[in-house]
Order: C-alpha cells, then structure tokens, then sequence
C-alpha cells in the first residue's frame, strides 16, 4: 500500500499544471517548501516639522460671567405678608377694606400716639396749634379730626410696611413673627406719653410767644427796625433846656432839607419826588402809602427846630413816651431810635449842632409799610 503511495508521488513528480496566469509548466525540481516573504523594512519617517506653539484659544468676552452674584435675602411681599398681619393686629382687614377711621375720628391726633406713631401724632399737634395761631377757623379741631380719619388707615398701612422690612433684615421665621407682634398693636400708655410732649411743646410755644410779644412791646432786638438797643448812659438829660422834649416838636422850614441830606421817594409812596436844583422842599419831605383818604403809613423826615444834641433830645423824648433808646447806623448816619408799638418809631440825628428827625408811623400792621420803611431810610444819606 505504501509503495503504491510511494510510486504515485513518483510519477507525479515532472508533471505539468498551468499556474494561476495560464501558463504552463513543468517542474522538474522538487518541490521546496515556500518560504514567507521578508516583511519590508520600513524605510525610517522623516522627522516632523517643529510647528511653533499654538496660542492658546482666547475666550470672547461674552463667554466670561463676570457678574458677582450675591445672595441675596428672601423678599417678603409686605402689603400681602403675615406679618404685616401681625403688626396691626385683629383689625388688620378694617384698616385694608374701610377709608374712614372710627378711633382717629374721636382722638385726633391722639389716634397715633395709640398706634404707637408718636412722631406722627405729635407732628399733626403742631400743625394744628400752628393753624391756630395764624388763624381762628371755627371748628379747626372737627376738621383736623375728619382728615386724621380719612387718612389714618393709609397712613397706618404704609408706617406698618416700613417697619415689618427693617425687621425683615434682622430677623426670619418665627422669630419676625413674634417681632412684628411686639413692634405693632397699641398702647395706651403712648397716649398719655403723647399728651405729656402736648403740654410740653404748649409751653413752650407759650414761652416763646410771651417774649416774642414782651420784645416788640418794649422795643427789644426784635423789633420791627432791627436796632441794637443799648441802656441810656450816664449823661444828663436836659429835662428843662434846650434839648427838652415838652410833648411836641416843630420842623424848622426855613432851609432845604436837600441842601443837607440826599433822599428818594421809593415808586409806589405819595409824595414829591426827590427836589431839583434850586426847588424849595420847607425843610422836609412827607411820604404816604396808600390814598390820601386811607393812609397805611407815613414816612416823613425834617430839622427839629431848636434843638441841637440829638442823643440828649432822644432820651428825653424816650422818658416822656415811657420808650426806649436805641441806636442804628445807615449808610455812616448814626440814629438814635425811639419806639413805643411795633408801629411807631422815630430816628433822631444830628448834624452840624442840628437835630434831625425821621418819623415813621404804620396804621395797621402792613408788611409793605415795613419795606418802604427800609427803603426811604437806605435813601437818606450826608451831603
């Protein structure tokens, strides 16, 4: 059998076969074992190129948050929050719902010392004893009292609001809650506090009116003429010679007053206006507000007939009209001021042993008699 295989290879051996291209041969050789192809050496890569450094990708400014956030406390609705609530109380629907407060009608301002806004209710006391000064309306008490309660709710709400968010800084939770219950409500103890500070501020406004009164009476720094009053001296009064005053002066008329003195009639006073060159003026000048029929005030100027010491003749005319001397200095003229009423004051001068008098006399108590008073005086100057 082996040998039957051994003469089968023989014989094949010289045979021909036609390879995979179609072409045919022999082999005569044997057949030798197939060796694998070398594998190619790969040739060695060239060496990259350095590429230089990229730059790094910059990032638009949009894509950068810069923003810092801050964290920021929990927001309360306060108009709608339940402390608020707690705040004003078991009312609270009565101050949301009704324009009109029942309590602030009947107390006044005394309704807000009890809500516990006492700055509130002592700021409408002020303004009502004010309005009463000024005037004197019937019923001013019934009429502050109808505006406190058609007002009081609102203002009670919004005093409410502001107080419950400063407490909302500082405390949360529960512990706003019981805040807010404590910081609001009523006390009635604030309503006598409140009427305490009342009386207070009456007594004060009391104080200041007496001296206020007391001053333009007597003719203190606050007198309408603004003059530094000073305490009569040691010098002698001439109670019987020639400076005396016997109840009366008279202007000496037989001179120009212009010749002595520059003055100016203010537009809107009566009178003749400031005298030409050469036009007699009788030794004085007489300025009127008002129609001649209905005189506000007068505004006159003259040299007092022999007289001569104008301080001597002020203190005698001050001793007689129960006033007082003061002095003033206009425009370098030293005058010795006299006053007896807010409405009455005369200025005395002198010049060359000759004393000058500058009257002024208010009807009623006229703030533009006040200013042309200022007026006329600012215009009389030495020649």
């Amino acid at each position: 059998m082996n040998n039957d295989s051994n003469q089968n290879n023989n014989q094949n051996e010289g045979l021909s076969f036609t390879d995979l291209y179609g072409v045919t041969s022999t082999d005569t050789q044997p057949t030798q074992p197939v060796q694998p192809a070398p594998e190619p050496v790969p040739s060695p890569e060239p060496s990259p190129e350095v590429q230089p450094e990229s730059s790094p990708e910059v990032k638009s400014e949009a894509e950068f948050d810069t923003t810092v956030k801050i964290e920021e406390p929990e927001k309360i609705n306060i108009m709608d929050s339940e402390y608020i609530r707690d705040f004003v109380g078991e009312n609270y629907d009565s101050f949301v719902n009704n324009p009109f407060n029942i309590g602030a009608f009947f107390l006044g301002n005394l309704y807000f010392f009890y809500r516990k806004m006492f700055a509130y209710g002592l700021i409408i006391f002020i303004i009502q004893a004010a309005i009463g000064m000024v005037t004197k309306i019937i019923g001013l008490g019934l009429l502050i009292n109808v505006a406190c309660a058609f007002v009081a709710n609102k203002m009670y709400l919004n005093f409410a609001a502001k107080k419950v968010k400063s407490l909302s800084v500082l405390y949360s939770g529960m512990d706003l809650k019981q805040k807010c219950a404590e910081k609001g409500g009523t006390s009635i103890g604030l309503i006598f506090a409140g009427m305490a500070a009342e009386f207070l501020c009456s007594l004060l406004i009391a104080i200041v009116s007496l001296f206020i009164f007391g001053a333009a009476l007597f003719g203190s720094i606050l007198n309408p003429n603004n003059w530094d009053v000073t305490i009569n001296d040691s010098s002698t009064t001439d109670t019987g010679g020639n400076n005396a005053y016997d109840g009366s002066y008279e202007y000496d008329l037989d001179f120009r007053l212009a010749d002595e003195y520059i003055y100016s009639k203010p537009s809107g006073l009566l009178g003749d206006d400031y005298p030409k060159e050469g036009v007699t003026d009788s030794g004085q000048f007489t300025f009127t507000y008002g129609s001649e029929t209905n005189r506000k005030c007068t505004f006159e100027m003259g040299r007092v007939k022999n007289k001569t010491n104008a301080k001597i003749f002020a203190e005698s005319y001050a001793n007689m009209m129960n006033g007082i001397v003061g002095t003033k200095t206009i425009n370098g003229i030293k005058w010795y001021t006299i006053t007896s009423s807010p409405t009455d004051a005369i200025y005395f001068t002198d010049k060359d042993n000759q004393v000058y008098a500058f009257h002024y006399i208010a009807y009623e108590d006229n703030k533009e008699c006040s200013k042309y008073r200022d007026q006329v005086l600012n215009s009389i100057k030495e020649k």
